[in-house]
Parts: structure tokens; sequence; C-alpha cells
């Protein structure tokens, strides 16, 4: 093996090092410092005090798919967590048993409250708002839509969809997630109900593409464990399918819902 072979190798292991290191800076950016200090935020303008900002490992400051996935996983991890953490609020305002209910809130709550906006914005509040509902009308209709598509029979039930399958359905779920966004940004932040068509197109093929990526990978991810129920709902099962975590009600809870 000659210099130049070693230097390639080297070289290899040290990109994918890098990988590594780049995933899990983004990973601990994206699923803790962002969503404490988003929190700090509101809590700065409520009660006119200046609590120092969470840093453990900063933003990256370069994008490469370690960042990128670390920051997609880490976002996973924080709408699971709200999920589960917000469910009983939805069953408390009587739509535990609803997934497009549940996912609202839990959009309400990570766009509204976790997400950080610029802090020295002179209608920070007003932000605040518009990314709640913009999440929530995402979230919901994700999860809508899901269920809508799931009722019809054209698609199989999750974990037994083939690959194709399951990237048409999650992409379909999130292109109606992304033209809802589109739609609620339109109206909270630029104040017309009419949207931009060339940005609604955009948020639709975005969350449609992004959604049929999750779909891809999903696909091979086996069915996991149930979580312990909330208020107004049997069983709570993470679903890699989209929109990661839903309500899995039980056929007997299902029936009472119908009557």
């Amino acid at each position: 093996m000659n210099d130049a072979t070693l230097t390639k190798a080297d070289s290899h292991h040290e990109s994918f090092f890098d990988e590594c290191k780049d995933f899990g800076q983004s990973f601990i950016h994206s699923a803790i410092e962002n969503p404490v200090n988003g929190l700090i935020q509101v809590v700065d303008h409520a009660a006119n005090v200046h609590i120092p900002e969470l840093k453990l490992v900063g933003a990256p400051e370069h994008q490469s798919m370690g960042t990128m996935a670390g920051a997609m996983l880490g976002t996973v991890a924080d709408v699971v967590a709200v999920t589960v953490a917000t469910g009983g609020v939805a069953g408390a305002l009587e739509i535990g048993a609803n997934a497009a209910g549940i996912m609202a809130v839990t959009g309400a709550v990570y766009g509204g409250l976790l997400t950080p906006t610029d802090s020295n914005s002179t209608h920070f509040f007003r932000d605040r708002f518009a990314n709640g509902g913009m999440d929530a009308a995402l979230f919901g209709t994700m999860a809508g839509t899901a269920g809508l598509l799931t009722k019809s029979g054209m698609f199989a039930a999750a974990g037994e969809r083939s690959l194709w399958s399951n990237v048409a359905f999650n992409a379909i779920s999130g292109a109606a997630g992304g033209a809802a966004m589109g739609e609620t940004k339109s109206i909270l932040k630029d104040g017309k109900v009419l949207p931009n068509p060339a940005e609604i197109v955009g948020d639709t093929v975005v969350m449609g593409l992004y959604g049929g990526l999750i779909g891809a990978v999903a696909n091979a991810v086996p069915e996991p464990k149930a979580l312990p129920g909330v208020p107004g709902v049997r069983e709570m099962k993470v679903d890699y399918k989209f929109p990661l975590i839903v309500p899995i009600l039980d056929e007997k809870h299902q029936s009472e819902n119908d009557h």
C-alpha cells in the first residue's frame, strides 16, 4: 500500500468522522438547544427578564449530510415528545381521540413555544402566533389526510404497505400539509386570504417530497412498541409512516366514538 492509498483511506475515515460529528452536533442543537431556547425567549418577553440561552454545542456552521440527518431526527424526537405531552391537552379539549386534533395541538406548541424566532423582533408574539398556527395546520392536516387515506381503502394499513405505496401515502399527506401551511402563512403573516401561487406550490412540493422521503426510509423500520396511553386515546404508537406519532385507537373505542 503506497502513500497515496494511505492518504485516500485517511481522507475517507476523516470524512466519515466529520459526518458523525456533524450529526451529533446538529441532533443536540435541534432536539435540545432549539426547544429550550425557544421557551426561554417566550419567558424573557413575557416576564421582561433576560435568561441566558442554553449553548451545549451551538448551531452547525456548515451543511452536510450529517447536519441534515441530525436536524431531521432531532425534530422527530421533539415532535414525539411534544405529541405525548400534549395528548392530555388534546383530550381535555375533547379532541383526544382525533389524530388530526392531537397533531394540531402538537404543532401549535412546537411552533408557538419551542421554535426560536428573532428575539429582537418588535412583534415577537405575533411571530410566535403565526408560527404556531402554521405548524398546527401542517401537522393537523398531515394527520387528517393520513387518516382519510387509510379509511378510503386506497392504501393498506401502516406496516403493510409496499415501498412505493408508502412513499405515495406519505407524499400525499405531506403535500396536503404543505398546502395548508402555505395558506395559513399567507393569512397570518401576509394578511392575504389568497396566497402567492409560487409560494404555496413550493410549500406543497417541498412537504410532499419530505413526506415521500419519510415514507421511503420508514418502509424498512419495524413497527415499534406502543407508548403509554394518554387521556382520550386508548393506545399511543410511534408511527414512522407519517405523521411520526399518531393515536391508534382499538376497535372498541372507535365504535364508541362513531355513536
